[in-house]
């Protein structure tokens, strides 16, 4: 059995909280000065997927069957906020044995450590070949999926199942992406008129953007296509309403220090400023 050098381990560990430190200041400038919004939050996601592909690199771990790391959900387009959950699915091309396990810890437990929220999955390929449909925010999230780091032909396996034009996920995914949205609307008494609005939840807020652009690319993936494609002004509109939401969304996330999306009227007027 093999000791590893805790003054080594303490160096590793300082610097993965170094990186992810500065990667928040960054991110906390742009906030402050009211430029949170989409290109902010994609250079964000893009650090913490740096941040990633380190962690798995100083594993040393090479298990049996090859792994690749995907980013789901709103990590997998780039949307972090400052305290978004991270969403993760850990992706094997074969069985799960221990020398797997060994991995899908080595990966978690550095994240844990630097008091970040993960949302963690971990999956076979073979595992996919059926849409899981008692689990209707994991169908929703792999709609989302991108490729950070690990076994490309792994994830290439996963994309061909859930994005091929043949693809049994597809139908199942537009099912479980109404019936949350229906979910959701009812806890807010189905109405855009809120007096502390959700700006990630609410009807028309940030979720609901997503919602219509993971419709419109299952309609592209498909040859009668299930959904109105947008263009033009539509695209603009769905552009613009991304921006604006995701800029009250970081400075929520700056002013409260955690995963807080309502914007409460004690926010309002400092965000209006």
């Amino acid at each position: 059995m093999t000791t590893e050098n805790p003054d080594v381990t303490d160096a590793r560990q300082d610097s993965l909280a170094d990186r992810l430190r500065a990667a928040r200041n960054i991110f906390a400038t742009e906030i402050r000065q009211a430029r949170g919004g989409v290109q902010a939050a994609r250079a964000y996601s893009t650090r913490i997927d740096h941040l990633l592909t380190r962690i798995m690199s100083e594993s040393g771990l090479s298990p049996d069957s090859p792994a690749a790391l995907v980013a789901l959900g709103g990590y997998g387009r780039r949307q972090l906020c400052l305290c978004s959950d991270i969403d993760l699915l850990i992706l094997f091309g074969g069985p799960i044995t221990s020398p797997e396990e060994r991995l899908v810890k080595a990966l978690l437990h550095p994240l844990w450590d630097l008091g970040l929220d993960v949302g963690q999955q971990v999956r076979q390929v073979d595992e996919l070949e059926r849409a899981e449909t008692d689990n209707p925010g994991f169908l929703v999230a792999v709609a989302d999926a991108r490729f950070i780091t690990g076994n490309t032909e792994v994830f290439e396996n996963l994309a061909r199942q859930i994005r091929s034009p043949e693809s049994l996920w597809r139908q199942p995914t537009i099912e479980a992406l109404c019936g949350l949205i229906d979910e959701r609307y009812r806890r807010f008494n189905s109405t855009i008129y809120q007096l502390e609005p959700d700006v990630k939840e609410a009807p028309g807020a940030l979720r609901d953007v997503a919602a219509i652009r993971t419709l419109v690319s299952l309609a592209k993936a498909n040859a009668s296509p299930i959904a109105p494609v947008p263009s033009g002004r539509l695209d603009d509109a769905l552009d613009e309403a991304e921006e604006f939401l995701l800029r009250i969304r970081s400075i929520l996330h700056l002013d409260n220090g955690r995963n807080l999306n309502a914007l409460s009227h004690e926010h309002q007027e400092t965000i209006a400023e």
